[in-house]
């Protein structure tokens, strides 16, 4: 028997791909049943078959942004050469089965994804193909551990 206790902070907004586009054009998303440009604390949702592109610089890190963001990739998450996506403290990435995260010309440092201050992609990696999380996957709080012999077996309980 498994028991977790989970909590879960809601963001902002949910927001969908709703074709191939550059990140930075709201037609590229449609956020609350509006297009709009991600922000502070959103969803994201790149849709199977959807390419996003960033093609500037992002950063929502903190001061300036102190709610989690959340990107769920089952299409492509592109780089255009030397663009990089700063996100707030307790934020993740997630890239399902199908899903791609990929970089335009250039190695290193040149594209990359920070949560929180630390690198948890840069194109020196290559692409990234699911399914895979970057960054924090969910908050938990272990409560209770206990581990004890059962004929020649250890039965773990948490």
């Amino acid at each position: 028997l498994l028991s977790l206790s989970l909590s879960i902070q809601i963001a902002n907004a949910a927001c969908y791909s709703q074709g191939t586009g550059d990140w930075e054009d709201p037609n590229t998303w449609l956020c609350g049943g509006v297009p709009s440009v991600p922000s502070c604390g959103d969803t994201l949702y790149i849709q199977a078959g959807h390419t996003v592109t960033i093609t500037e610089q992002h950063d929502f890190s903190e001061p300036g942004c102190s709610t989690p963001m959340f990107i769920i990739i089952d299409g492509e998450l592109h780089f255009q050469n030397g663009k990089k996506l700063y996100l707030p403290c307790n934020s993740g990435v997630t890239i399902n089965p199908g899903g791609s995260i990929t970089a335009g010309g250039g190695g290193g440092s040149s594209n990359l994804i920070d949560i929180c201050g630390t690198t948890v992609w840069s194109a020196a990696e290559g692409p990234l193909s699911g399914p895979l999380i970057l960054g924090v996957a969910l908050p938990i709080e272990l409560i209770a551990f206990q581990a004890h012999l059962e004929g020649n077996q250890v039965k773990i309980e948490w």
